[in-house]
This record gives structure tokens, sequence and C-alpha cells, in this order.
């Protein structure tokens, strides 16, 4: 996923496919029958790319220290999200921020 990044930076921003299979009977069906489902979903609970990039930024140094990664996210993944991304970067400052519905929607990633 981060093969095109020549060299680490500042701000990593994403917003990878996080909606989870297991919510295709919540969808209508327009976007159903019309949206690509690659662009749709990420394994059954949505966390499947957005763990990969995670594990990917941790492991290769494409974010430096002090950098920031911001990630759209799906209205239930803030908490397992932030949990994860603390095994990742223990020290890391999350902050989850609302959509105007009040949905979960965005995580700030600091690393310190």
């Amino acid at each position: 996923m981060l093969a095109p990044i020549p060299e680490p930076v500042d701000v990593l921003l994403a917003n990878l496919p996080y909606v989870g299979q297991l919510e295709q009977s919540e969808m209508t069906r327009d976007v159903l029958d019309y949206e690509p489902h690659l662009a749709l979903f990420s394994g059954p609970h949505g966390l499947d790319l957005l763990e990969r990039l995670c594990r990917e930024v941790a492991t290769s140094g494409t974010l430096k220290s002090g950098g920031v990664m911001l990630l759209e996210i799906g209205y239930q993944q803030g908490v397992p999200i932030t949990k994860m991304l603390q095994q990742f970067w223990p020290q890391a400052s999350v902050d989850c921020q609302k959509d105007y519905a009040g949905w979960d929607r965005l995580l700030r990633i600091s690393l310190s």
C-alpha cells in the first residue's frame, strides 16, 4: 500500500474502504447495485484494509516521528480501531472526530 511513497512523510491521509461485508443488509440498493464493492467493503467488519495500512505504516517508517495520520472510518469503528492503533503506537495520541450526523468518522493519529 505504501510503495508509491518514496520517503517518510509528515502527514498521511487515507480514505480506504471501511464498510463491513456483514453490513450489506443495512445498505440501500442504489449503493449496493451501483457502487463497486471493491470501493466499499473491507472484510467482515470493514477493518481489514485499515489494519493492513496501519501495520505497514508502523513497520515501514513511512510516517515521521511527530507525524499525523488521518483515516476516514465507519460509524462503529472508533473504539476497535483505537485499540488496534494502541498496539502499533502505544504512545500515539488518537482523536476520533464525528461527522455532522454525530457518527464517528475521522481518526487523527499523532505520533510523538
